[in-house]
């Protein structure tokens, strides 16, 4: 898990615990109500509530010394804890503006391939965004330092930051909303990850950039964009809390997850451009694959991955797309923080051509757990609006030189719905309903393989947990596809 994956889980789960439950009822500190433990409820300066006890509890103490002893550790320890979080969080606010989400010599590869416009068209709008991360980062570092030297702050300090933060005009959750609208775009304005997908997917495909650094960066800024969405709704969560608005605090973190699963859907559908420019032929040798070409296939299309000899397809062995898993992972650690979230999300990837898309546009896929018990998505299943062109390096027998399109099914269970429970899960079996026949392909006419089924059985054999400690799942596959010993190839 990188950095900011551990960071964002853990600031997302002390949020989902503030939201759920009183600050009063918390066993420890969490973010979200550490301003109100420390300064709330008339202290004038912060910890006299802390201090009063450690001054108090000799004086009053009647049991045995032993037990004295140890409570006095544990509160010496847990004011050590609140200073060391307030110093991680003002090192995670400076940290955040590391990440710029731009290339080395970006600007130079646009202009190389004739993209310049482009990529100006998307410095404007991320230069705006920048000024909203910045604004979020000063409140955060001010957060941060007031939490880790709280001993020596005076509340009216407090008083005066989360009033700040509250700011209807130019506080955090104006940042939390025009991030938002930046992402998803509207009317003619193209989004900013489609528009950083789009100049990006140019320079993979001419052979300056590999499809593998794109994608880390392309995660990355992602992760910086969400990541100052968090940070916001942690800052108004505070200052919630601290004047005991626990009601508000908890609809500001609801709020935060609905703009979360309107970011979804987007950040998935322009990640799969940069995977699919990755299996374009190199500039430089226009008749050879290479080992990325090929593994850039079968990040799109695990199901290329080589069957066992003699066998077919029955016994093909199946690995979920690690770039994917990683994607929908980040996704996950944002969005399932609460104790009892779990989630497995399945992107089904299919042929653009009429006769396949429009049966698979409107398929149902549920899941089966090891009880028996069948478990629909948790909404309609999105068909991601993007039509994407059929990579170059890929198996060809049922659209060569076509399109696909990927539908994304998301299962969960959260503090809305329990239809997830800790269990294993299997894709359930649905060939042959529905017009969802075997096909002649390719293959099945000219190389004596059977029909393509609507799913693959490797598919249908894999097995999805999830868990207290795993809560997050995914797989990824191709219907209607025969896997064929090389992406590209016939053999």
């Amino acid at each position: 898990m990188s950095f900011f994956d551990d960071a964002i889980a853990t600031v997302g789960r002390g949020l989902a615990q503030t939201a759920v439950q009183a600050v009063s009822d918390a066993t420890g500190y969490n973010v979200g109500g550490t301003l109100n433990v420390l300064f709330g409820n008339g202290q004038t300066t912060g910890g006299e509530t802390l201090a009063n006890i450690q001054t108090d509890l000799p004086q009053n103490w009647t049991g045995p010394t032993e037990q004295l002893t140890v409570l006095e550790n544990g509160i010496t320890q847990q004011t050590q804890m609140i200073s060391d979080l307030g110093i991680q969080l003002s090192a995670i606010a400076v940290a955040v503006d590391a990440i710029s989400g731009e290339i080395q010599d970006l600007q130079e590869m646009m202009t190389k391939i004739g993209q310049a416009q482009l990529y100006q068209t998307w410095q404007t709008i991320d230069a705006s965004i920048t000024s909203y991360i910045a604004a979020v980062q000063t409140s955060y570092e001010a957060y941060g330092e007031y939490i880790s030297t709280f001993s020596q702050i005076e509340t009216s300090l407090v008083v005066e930051l989360t009033t700040d933060i509250l700011n209807t005009n130019n506080g955090p959750r104006v940042a939390v909303n025009a991030i938002n609208t930046y992402i998803l775009g509207g009317d003619q304005a193209k989004g900013v990850l489609q528009l950083w997908s789009e100049m990006v997917a140019g320079a993979v495909t001419a052979g300056l950039l590999d499809y593998r650094d794109a994608v880390n960066q392309y995660i990355a800024y992602y992760q910086k964009l969400v990541y100052t969405q968090l940070t916001a709704t942690n800052l108004v969560m505070e200052a919630y809390t601290f004047l005991n608005e626990h009601e508000e605090a908890k609809t500001v973190w609801k709020r935060y997850r609905d703009v979360l699963l309107t970011q979804e859907d987007p950040f998935i559908t322009w990640l799969v451009p940069l995977v699919a420019a990755g299996t374009a032929l190199p500039q430089a040798a226009k008749r050879f694959y290479t080992f990325t070409n090929n593994l850039a296939a079968l990040d799109l299309d695990p199901s290329l991955q080589r069957t066992s000899p003699g066998t077919k397809d029955i016994n093909a062995y199946y690995e979920p797309s690690a770039i994917f898993k990683r994607a929908e992972s980040l996704l996950a650690n944002l969005y399932v923080t609460g104790p009892l979230d779990r989630r497995i999300v399945v992107h089904m990837l299919y042929s653009s051509v009429a006769e396949v898309s429009s049966l698979v546009s409107g398929v149902s896929l549920t899941l089966s757990s090891t009880d028996g018990e069948t478990v629909v998505p948790a909404a309609t299943a999105t068909n991601l609006p993007q039509t994407y062109a059929y990579p170059t390096c890929i198996d060809y027998n049922i659209s060569y030189g076509g399109a696909f399109l990927i539908k994304r099914f998301v299962f969960k269970a959260d503090a809305i719905s329990a239809a997830l429970a800790d269990d294993s899960y299997q894709i359930t079996n649905i060939n042959n309903t529905d017009g969802l026949i075997s096909l002649q392909t390719y293959l099945s006419v000219t190389g004596g393989n059977a029909p393509a089924v609507f799913m693959n059985p490797n598919v249908l054999a894999y097995t999805l947990s999830v868990n207290d400690a795993e809560p997050f799942d995914f797989m990824n596959f191709v219907v209607y596809m025969i896997p064929i010993s090389s992406a590209g190839s016939n053999q």
